[in-house]
C-alpha cells in the first residue's frame, strides 16, 4: 500500500475512534429531550443510567431496554 493511502487509512481510523457516542432519550421511544453524548458506550451509559434514575425514577435498567439503547446509539 502506497504510504500516503496508509496514512490516510490510519489517520481516519483515528477520527472514528474519537467521534462522540450519541444516545437521545427520545429515540428510546420517551418525549424526553436529554441527549448524552461521550467518547465511549461504558460512559455514555453511566450517564444514560444516572439520567434514567433521576429524570425517570428507574433504579435498574431492564435488559430489553438496554439493548435497544445500544441499537439507538450514533457516532457524531
Amino acid at each position: 500500500m502506497h504510504a500516503a493511502l496508509l496514512m490516510t487509512v490510519i489517520d481516519s481510523s483515528k477520527r472514528e475512534d474519537k467521534m462522540a457516542k450519541v444516545l437521545r432519550c427520545a429515540d428510546m421511544g420517551s418525549e424526553c429531550n436529554w441527549v448524552g453524548r461521550a467518547e465511549t458506550e461504558e460512559d455514555l451509559f453511566k450517564m444514560a443510567a444516572k439520567h434514567a434514575a433521576e429524570a425517570h425514577g428507574m433504579k435498574e435498567i431492564p435488559k430489553e431496554l438496554l439493548a435497544k439503547a445500544k441499537a439507538v446509539i450514533r457516532n457524531e
